[in-house]
């Protein structure tokens, strides 16, 4: 298994957000997250503003993660969006971001969420994945390309 999926579960696929602004993708991706780990929508949403607010997500390559430990979960919660249109969000390479991934961990995961961190950032990085994912809007082709980068790796 590539280090890259390693402690990665992508929990939850959101394929073609239809957005306008970074602020309708937060909204989104609240709202997917507090349905799926059964958390009020307004207290999901206001953690990602607040951690957007002591930090820009954006980490270029048309990708922007927001991540924070939460104590009401008791494991990692990963959350991949695409977005039909890319949207401006200030990243450093300038690019429009069209992918987000949503990172929670739990409150005592301590240096494990940066390491995830690390993995989903390496691999949310690679061009030819964002290709890849970009060209679909099927959730389980979608989580394949994720969780099998070495096979898709070698045929490139």
């Amino acid at each position: 298994m590539s280090t890259y999926v390693k402690d990665i579960q992508f929990d939850l696929i959101v394929p073609g957000i239809k957005a306008k602004s970074h602020n309708d993708v937060l909204l989104s991706i609240a709202q997917n997250a507090a349905d799926f780990l059964n958390i009020s929508e307004k207290t999901m949403h206001d953690r990602i503003v607040v951690k957007e607010d002591i930090g820009n997500s954006a980490i270029g390559n048309g990708v922007a993660i927001p991540h924070f430990k939460m104590r009401r979960i008791h494991k990692p919660f990963t959350l991949l969006a695409t977005l039909d249109n890319a949207i401006k969000h200030e990243p450093p390479d300038g690019a429009p971001v069209y992918l987000y991934c949503l990172l929670i961990s739990p409150l005592n995961d301590g240096p494990i969420h940066l390491r995830r961190l690390s993995r989903l950032s390496r691999l949310l990085k690679n061009e030819t994945l964002h290709k890849r994912i970009h060209e679909t809007n099927d959730r389980e082709v979608i989580k394949s390309l994720l969780m099998n980068p070495d096979g898709w790796l070698m045929a490139a």
